[in-house]
């Protein structure tokens, strides 16, 4: 029997919405692939040069959804892997 083990600590929830990420010169458009409270996984068109990893970034999000607006975050890098980028946000405002 073999046991697997959940690395992560929140939930991940699949939805749509659209990602720009800004992390020192670079500007990188890209899609969601899910989200959760700690960070999220993106779709990009082209790969992100590694050394971004460990970087922090600005991002603007905005969900698909005619009434959604764009939300401003901060995050770093996590991970990049081919046209796919993971980041944890470190400061989510307040949106209640």
């Amino acid at each position: 029997m073999t046991g697997i083990v959940e690395r992560r600590k929140h939930a991940r929830i699949v939805l749509k919405g659209t990602a720009i990420l800004l992390a020192g010169e670079h500007a990188v458009r890209a899609r969601l692939i899910n989200l959760s409270e700690g960070g999220f996984l993106a779709s990009t068109l082209v790969t992100p040069p590694r050394r971004l990893l460990g970087r922090g970034a600005d991002i603007e999000l905005r969900l698909d959804d005619r009434l959604s607006q764009w939300i401003r975050l901060e995050g770093k890098i996590v991970r990049i892997a081919n046209e796919r980028v993971a980041l944890s946000l470190t400061a989510t405002p307040a949106l209640v």
